[in-house]
Protein backbone atom coordinates (compact mmCIF):
# COMPACT_ATOMS: atom_id res chain seq x y z
CA UNK A 1 0.00 0.00 0.00
CA UNK A 2 2.85 2.34 0.91
CA UNK A 3 4.66 1.51 -2.28
CA UNK A 4 1.28 2.04 -4.32
CA UNK A 5 0.89 5.95 -3.10
CA UNK A 6 4.24 6.87 -2.57
CA UNK A 7 4.85 5.68 -6.55
CA UNK A 8 2.08 7.49 -7.56
CA UNK A 9 2.56 10.68 -4.95
CA UNK A 10 6.42 10.47 -7.32
CA UNK A 11 5.22 10.86 -10.65
CA UNK A 12 2.49 12.95 -10.09
CA UNK A 13 4.64 15.86 -9.62
CA UNK A 14 6.47 15.60 -12.79
CA UNK A 15 5.97 16.80 -16.60
CA UNK A 16 4.61 13.17 -17.26
CA UNK A 17 2.01 14.23 -16.14
CA UNK A 18 0.75 17.24 -18.42
CA UNK A 19 2.61 15.93 -21.47
CA UNK A 20 2.64 13.33 -23.74
CA UNK A 21 6.27 11.37 -23.97
CA UNK A 22 6.14 12.09 -27.74
CA UNK A 23 6.97 15.45 -26.66
CA UNK A 24 10.39 14.54 -25.93
CA UNK A 25 11.24 12.86 -28.96
CA UNK A 26 12.93 13.84 -32.02
CA UNK A 27 10.71 14.00 -35.31
CA UNK A 28 12.11 11.28 -36.97
CA UNK A 29 11.81 8.70 -33.51
CA UNK A 30 8.15 9.69 -32.77
CA UNK A 31 6.86 9.04 -36.64
CA UNK A 32 8.39 5.19 -36.01
CA UNK A 33 6.88 4.99 -32.34
CA UNK A 34 3.59 5.85 -33.43
CA UNK A 35 3.56 4.01 -36.53
CA UNK A 36 4.16 1.07 -34.20
CA UNK A 37 1.12 2.11 -32.80
CA UNK A 38 -0.73 2.34 -35.69
CA UNK A 39 0.28 -1.23 -37.11
CA UNK A 40 -0.49 -2.68 -33.52
CA UNK A 41 -4.29 -1.66 -33.56
CA UNK A 42 -5.18 -4.57 -36.44
CA UNK A 43 -3.58 -7.11 -34.38
CA UNK A 44 -5.34 -7.74 -31.16
CA UNK A 45 -3.27 -9.71 -28.75
CA UNK A 46 -3.98 -12.75 -27.10
CA UNK A 47 -1.81 -13.04 -24.49
CA UNK A 48 -1.74 -9.02 -22.50
CA UNK A 49 -4.96 -7.13 -22.10
CA UNK A 50 -5.87 -3.89 -20.69
CA UNK A 51 -9.13 -2.91 -18.32
CA UNK A 52 -10.48 0.18 -16.99
CA UNK A 53 -11.61 -0.38 -13.69
CA UNK A 54 -14.14 2.70 -12.35
CA UNK A 55 -12.79 3.73 -8.56
CA UNK A 56 -14.35 6.62 -6.30
CA UNK A 57 -11.65 9.62 -7.48
CA UNK A 58 -10.99 8.29 -11.06
CA UNK A 59 -10.34 5.02 -13.03
CA UNK A 60 -7.54 2.27 -12.81
CA UNK A 61 -5.89 0.68 -16.32
CA UNK A 62 -4.52 -2.53 -15.47
CA UNK A 63 -2.82 -4.46 -17.93
CA UNK A 64 -3.01 -8.19 -17.02
CA UNK A 65 -0.42 -10.59 -18.38
CA UNK A 66 2.32 -8.53 -19.45
CA UNK A 67 5.39 -10.78 -20.42
CA UNK A 68 8.81 -9.59 -18.61
CA UNK A 69 11.56 -7.49 -19.87
CA UNK A 70 9.53 -6.57 -22.60
CA UNK A 71 9.07 -3.04 -23.88
CA UNK A 72 5.31 -1.56 -23.77
CA UNK A 73 3.64 2.00 -25.01
CA UNK A 74 0.60 3.75 -23.68
CA UNK A 75 -1.06 5.63 -25.44
CA UNK A 76 -4.76 7.38 -25.98
CA UNK A 77 -6.47 7.41 -29.38
CA UNK A 78 -8.82 10.30 -30.16
CA UNK A 79 -12.25 8.42 -31.04
CA UNK A 80 -13.10 10.76 -33.71
CA UNK A 81 -10.06 11.59 -35.34
CA UNK A 82 -7.86 8.60 -34.49
CA UNK A 83 -5.30 11.10 -33.64
CA UNK A 84 -2.91 8.73 -31.21
CA UNK A 85 -0.26 10.20 -28.50
CA UNK A 86 2.20 8.20 -26.25
CA UNK A 87 1.73 8.28 -23.04
CA UNK A 88 4.61 6.40 -21.69
CA UNK A 89 7.19 3.49 -23.02
CA UNK A 90 8.21 1.15 -19.99
CA UNK A 91 9.22 -2.00 -19.23
CA UNK A 92 7.76 -4.71 -17.18
CA UNK A 93 9.59 -5.69 -14.11
CA UNK A 94 9.63 -9.19 -11.95
CA UNK A 95 8.53 -7.12 -9.12
CA UNK A 96 5.62 -5.32 -10.98
CA UNK A 97 7.77 -2.15 -11.13
CA UNK A 98 7.96 -0.45 -14.58
CA UNK A 99 11.16 0.53 -16.13
CA UNK A 100 9.76 4.18 -17.62
CA UNK A 101 12.07 5.52 -20.27
CA UNK A 102 12.34 9.53 -19.48
CA UNK A 103 13.42 12.76 -21.44
CA UNK A 104 16.88 12.79 -19.67
CA UNK A 105 17.72 9.81 -20.40
CA UNK A 106 18.13 7.64 -17.04
CA UNK A 107 14.97 5.28 -16.61
CA UNK A 108 12.65 5.81 -13.62
CA UNK A 109 11.07 3.16 -11.64
CA UNK A 110 7.71 3.47 -10.26
CA UNK A 111 4.36 0.99 -9.70
CA UNK A 112 2.21 3.03 -11.39
CA UNK A 113 2.14 5.74 -14.34
CA UNK A 114 -0.41 8.36 -13.81
CA UNK A 115 -2.42 10.00 -16.46
CA UNK A 116 -4.85 13.13 -16.39
CA UNK A 117 -8.17 12.99 -19.09
CA UNK A 118 -9.03 16.41 -19.78
CA UNK A 119 -8.05 17.37 -23.58
CA UNK A 120 -10.25 14.60 -25.67
CA UNK A 121 -13.45 15.14 -23.30
CA UNK A 122 -16.89 15.58 -25.03
CA UNK A 123 -19.94 14.38 -24.32
CA UNK A 124 -20.49 11.04 -26.43
CA UNK A 125 -17.19 11.25 -28.03
CA UNK A 126 -14.72 7.52 -26.88
CA UNK A 127 -11.45 7.84 -25.68
CA UNK A 128 -9.17 4.44 -26.61
CA UNK A 129 -5.97 3.59 -23.97
CA UNK A 130 -3.84 1.63 -26.13
CA UNK A 131 -1.33 -0.53 -24.68
CA UNK A 132 1.05 -1.75 -27.18
CA UNK A 133 3.87 -4.71 -26.97
CA UNK A 134 6.99 -2.97 -28.93
CA UNK A 135 8.56 -6.35 -30.33
CA UNK A 136 5.92 -7.95 -32.16
CA UNK A 137 3.44 -4.56 -32.97
CA UNK A 138 0.51 -6.23 -30.91
CA UNK A 139 -2.38 -4.42 -28.51
CA UNK A 140 -4.48 -4.61 -26.07
CA UNK A 141 -7.53 -1.52 -25.80
CA UNK A 142 -9.92 -0.03 -23.44
CA UNK A 143 -12.24 2.41 -24.26
CA UNK A 144 -13.51 4.95 -21.78
CA UNK A 145 -16.80 7.69 -22.14
CA UNK A 146 -16.25 10.41 -20.02
CA UNK A 147 -20.69 10.88 -20.71
CA UNK A 148 -22.30 8.86 -22.33
CA UNK A 149 -25.14 9.51 -24.67
CA UNK A 150 -27.19 6.54 -23.76
CA UNK A 151 -30.90 5.38 -21.85
CA UNK A 152 -33.20 2.56 -20.99
CA UNK A 153 -36.43 1.76 -21.48
CA UNK A 154 -38.95 0.48 -19.30
CA UNK A 155 -38.68 -3.44 -20.52
CA UNK A 156 -35.31 -4.12 -20.62
CA UNK A 157 -34.33 -1.81 -24.44
CA UNK A 158 -31.85 0.38 -24.44
CA UNK A 159 -29.69 2.54 -26.78
CA UNK A 160 -26.49 4.24 -27.17
CA UNK A 161 -25.22 7.25 -28.91
CA UNK A 162 -21.49 7.83 -29.88
CA UNK A 163 -20.22 11.19 -32.25
CA UNK A 164 -18.66 9.77 -35.23
CA UNK A 165 -17.18 13.19 -36.99
CA UNK A 166 -15.07 16.07 -35.97
CA UNK A 167 -18.06 18.60 -36.76
CA UNK A 168 -20.05 16.38 -34.04
CA UNK A 169 -22.77 16.22 -36.74
CA UNK A 170 -22.65 12.49 -37.24
CA UNK A 171 -23.88 9.79 -34.66
CA UNK A 172 -23.78 5.87 -34.39
CA UNK A 173 -26.60 4.55 -32.98
CA UNK A 174 -26.57 1.29 -31.28
CA UNK A 175 -29.61 -0.41 -29.10
CA UNK A 176 -30.14 -3.56 -27.45
CA UNK A 177 -32.69 -5.28 -25.85
CA UNK A 178 -35.38 -6.19 -28.39
CA UNK A 179 -35.97 -9.39 -29.91
CA UNK A 180 -34.09 -11.40 -32.37
CA UNK A 181 -35.72 -10.52 -35.74
CA UNK A 182 -37.90 -7.86 -34.32
CA UNK A 183 -38.77 -5.05 -36.10
CA UNK A 184 -38.23 -1.90 -34.34
CA UNK A 185 -39.49 1.93 -36.05
CA UNK A 186 -37.00 4.23 -35.37
CA UNK A 187 -38.21 8.50 -35.30
CA UNK A 188 -35.52 10.35 -35.83
CA UNK A 189 -36.31 14.51 -35.12
CA UNK A 190 -34.07 17.52 -35.16
CA UNK A 191 -35.65 20.67 -35.97
CA UNK A 192 -38.14 20.87 -38.64
CA UNK A 193 -36.50 17.32 -40.10
CA UNK A 194 -38.19 13.73 -39.75
CA UNK A 195 -37.02 10.45 -40.45
CA UNK A 196 -38.72 7.18 -39.83
CA UNK A 197 -37.39 3.77 -41.12
CA UNK A 198 -37.80 0.69 -39.99
CA UNK A 199 -35.03 -1.94 -38.56
CA UNK A 200 -34.81 -5.22 -37.74
CA UNK A 201 -32.94 -6.50 -35.04
CA UNK A 202 -30.40 -9.14 -34.96
CA UNK A 203 -29.65 -12.87 -33.55
CA UNK A 204 -28.73 -10.90 -30.67
CA UNK A 205 -31.64 -8.23 -30.49
CA UNK A 206 -29.32 -5.48 -31.04
CA UNK A 207 -29.69 -2.66 -33.88
CA UNK A 208 -27.13 -0.37 -35.48
CA UNK A 209 -27.28 2.37 -37.43
CA UNK A 210 -25.85 5.57 -38.58
CA UNK A 211 -27.64 9.58 -37.41
CA UNK A 212 -27.24 12.65 -39.43
CA UNK A 213 -29.00 15.47 -37.64
CA UNK A 214 -27.45 18.39 -39.13
CA UNK A 215 -30.01 21.26 -41.02
CA UNK A 216 -29.41 23.71 -43.40
CA UNK A 217 -27.72 26.77 -42.16
CA UNK A 218 -27.22 25.45 -38.37
CA UNK A 219 -24.37 24.88 -36.02
CA UNK A 220 -26.05 22.71 -33.64
CA UNK A 221 -28.99 22.00 -31.99
CA UNK A 222 -31.23 19.26 -30.15
CA UNK A 223 -32.67 15.59 -31.82
CA UNK A 224 -34.82 13.84 -30.73
CA UNK A 225 -34.26 9.79 -31.39
CA UNK A 226 -37.15 7.60 -30.40
CA UNK A 227 -37.22 3.38 -31.07
CA UNK A 228 -40.86 1.40 -30.99
CA UNK A 229 -40.99 -2.01 -30.89
CA UNK A 230 -43.62 -4.53 -29.78
CA UNK A 231 -42.74 -4.22 -25.84
CA UNK A 232 -42.61 -0.29 -26.26
CA UNK A 233 -40.53 2.70 -26.75
CA UNK A 234 -36.96 4.11 -25.86
CA UNK A 235 -37.09 7.52 -26.39
CA UNK A 236 -33.26 10.00 -25.89
CA UNK A 237 -33.00 13.72 -26.51
CA UNK A 238 -29.28 14.36 -27.56
CA UNK A 239 -27.09 17.79 -28.64
CA UNK A 240 -25.26 18.21 -31.42
CA UNK A 241 -22.95 20.40 -33.42
CA UNK A 242 -22.29 23.45 -31.08
CA UNK A 243 -25.34 22.47 -28.44
CA UNK A 244 -22.83 19.37 -27.72
CA UNK A 245 -19.99 21.37 -27.02
CA UNK A 246 -22.26 23.63 -25.08
CA UNK A 247 -22.93 20.57 -22.76
CA UNK A 248 -19.60 19.05 -22.62
CA UNK A 249 -18.46 22.62 -21.00
CA UNK A 250 -21.37 22.92 -18.39
CA UNK A 251 -20.64 19.30 -17.16
CA UNK A 252 -16.52 19.38 -17.82
CA UNK A 253 -14.35 17.75 -15.08
CA UNK A 254 -10.76 15.98 -15.48
CA UNK A 255 -10.67 12.35 -15.22
CA UNK A 256 -7.60 11.07 -13.02
CA UNK A 257 -6.52 7.57 -14.50
CA UNK A 258 -3.76 5.50 -13.13
CA UNK A 259 -1.69 2.29 -15.12
CA UNK A 260 -0.76 -0.41 -13.05
CA UNK A 261 0.35 -3.90 -13.81
CA UNK A 262 -0.61 -5.31 -9.87
CA UNK A 263 -3.35 -3.95 -7.91
CA UNK A 264 -3.35 -3.02 -3.95
CA UNK A 265 -5.53 -4.97 -1.99
CA UNK A 266 -9.07 -2.80 -1.64
CA UNK A 267 -10.74 -0.20 -3.62
CA UNK A 268 -10.01 2.20 -0.63
CA UNK A 269 -6.29 2.12 -1.40
CA UNK A 270 -7.11 3.17 -5.13
CA UNK A 271 -9.29 6.11 -4.02
CA UNK A 272 -6.73 7.12 -1.58
CA UNK A 273 -3.79 6.93 -3.91
CA UNK A 274 -5.97 8.80 -6.87
CA UNK A 275 -6.45 11.28 -4.73
CA UNK A 276 -3.15 12.55 -4.58
CA UNK A 277 -3.57 13.82 -8.17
Amino acid sequence: MRVWIASLFLLGTGCAMTQPITKWWAPIEKEHHLKIIRESLSRPSDQFSLHLIPVENGYVLKGHRLSLHDTYFLATMDGITGAVDILYEFENLPDGTLKIKTAQGAPRYAATLPHIEHEKVLVGKPIDYVLVRKKDVTSAVATFFPYRLQTEGQHGESLFLTVTHPMLTRFALEAKGFEPGEAVLLTHRSGDKKETKTLTADAQGEIATPLNPTLLGKLGGQATLTLTGMKGSVQIEYPWGGQLENQTFKKYRAFPMVFVTRLPQTSETHSYALSLL
